[in-house]
């Protein structure tokens, strides 16, 4: 039996994720770049210093996502798993402590508002990094059998239930 698995289409959709996913990052760093001025110019200082926290918070998160993309693009497709394997990435690790984080600012809002924007950025970051993760997860597979199918050492391969 022949099985046609079409990899090209895997990468590109796991690339065109990551590229969005820092297009976001970096349009949210410059929102919030412009609500942290806004504050300034109020002499909201508690408010200055917490956008700004935001800001390099979705700037350092960009340029990781970024430097992700350059290297995937530069990588053969069958050495993505070791490259995945070698490298471990908080990327998508921490979607409950961004929905729980985006909460404690939707109660800040609640009590002395102008945090809803905040929150609701950090918990669509975070929704976003697990979708991400998701497609780094598949590509590291696909990677694999493709590797192993080129090697021609798919016969030895075996599947172990993890659930036993």
């Amino acid at each position: 039996m022949r099985i046609k698995a079409r990899f090209p289409e895997v990468r590109e959709n796991a690339l065109r994720m990551i590229k969005m996913y820092t297009m976001f990052l970096w349009m949210n760093s410059l929102l919030l770049a412009m609500i942290m001025g806004v504050e300034a110019l109020k002499i909201n200082l508690i408010a200055t210093f917490e956008y700004l926290v935001a800001t390099v918070f979705f700037i350092t998160s960009a340029l990781i996502s970024s430097e992700l993309f350059h290297q995937l693009r530069r990588i053969p497709f069958r050495k993505y798993w070791r490259f995945f394997k070698a490298r471990s990435f908080i990327v998508g690790e921490y979607l409950t402590v961004h929905i729980i984080t985006g909460l404690v600012f939707i109660v800040a809002d609640l009590l002395r508002g102008g945090f809803a924007p905040l929150a609701i950025m950090i918990i669509i970051k975070g929704v976003f990094e697990y979708m991400v993760v998701k497609y780094i997860n598949n590509l590291t597979v696909a990677s694999f059998l493709y590797d192993e199918i080129l090697k021609g050492e798919v016969d030895r391969l075996s599947m172990i239930d993890p659930f036993r």
